[in-house]
């Protein structure tokens, strides 16, 4: 079974559209409606909180504030049954952990081969590509 995250960026957008009955979804035996269905229409962020495996938001400051009713437009309780799943994940990358020219798992002795290449040094980036294409099986250009 694949595993999916659902990522929350602005819960003010929730996807929502009016539905009169389930069968107007055109989903077999009314499937998902429960799921989807929350204040007399059906609201497509509330599908993925619900059905995702993980849930995260864009920091953990927002993913408190979704668990508010303010900041939860609504879905903040079931957001709170979801917590477990709930993560706040900080946009971005930490410079220093994500440095590649002091990564020693990209330095030359790791890798195994000489096509290393940094900011500095372009030289080793043609040769680091077609060998990254060539191990996933990428047409090579």
């Amino acid at each position: 079974k694949a595993r999916t995250v659902f990522d929350i960026h602005n819960m003010g957008y929730c996807g929502n559209f009016p539905v009169v009955q389930a069968t107007d979804l055109g989903l077999p035996d009314d499937a998902y409606f429960d799921l989807l269905f929350h204040d007399k229409q059906i609201k497509l962020l509330k599908g993925g909180i619900e059905l995702a495996d993980r849930v995260v938001t864009v920091s953990p400051s927002y993913r408190d504030e979704v668990l508010t009713p303010e900041g939860g437009f609504g879905l903040h309780e079931r957001c709170a049954n979801r917590l477990q799943h709930l993560d706040g994940v900080l946009n971005g990358i930490d410079l220093n952990d994500w440095n590649p020219a002091t990564d020693p798992y990209l330095s030359k002795k790791f890798q195994g081969f000489d096509n290393f290449y940094s900011a500095a040094d372009l030289t080793g980036k043609k040769s680091c590509k077609l060998h990254l294409q060539s191990c996933f099986h990428l047409p090579e250009d």
